[in-house]
């Protein structure tokens, strides 16, 4: 995940993207975010945090400092992948 988003921020800087290039580039994430999880590689907490920094999916509750069950994230993300 931190070689998706460092070549992300490489090609443009996420405070530089217009909406719809931040749209694009969330769907690409929870996309990665997916495939990297249902591989058993890692939890979505783990897969999220990297690109907590940078803003991407910033609005997101913050799962080191909140306690949240891990089925709200989901629906959390379920919700952004479908907008």
């Amino acid at each position: 995940m931190q070689f998706v988003l460092q070549a992300l921020e490489m090609q443009k800087p996420h405070a530089q993207r217009s909406w719809v290039e931040l749209s694009e580039m969330m769907n690409l994430l929870i996309t990665h975010c997916a495939v990297m999880v249902a591989g058993g590689h890692h939890s979505g907490a783990q897969t999220l945090l990297p690109g907590r920094k940078p803003g991407y999916l910033s609005n997101l509750p913050d799962p080191l400092k909140e306690k949240m069950a891990t089925e709200t994230l989901c629906r959390q993300l379920m919700c952004l992948w479908q907008t």
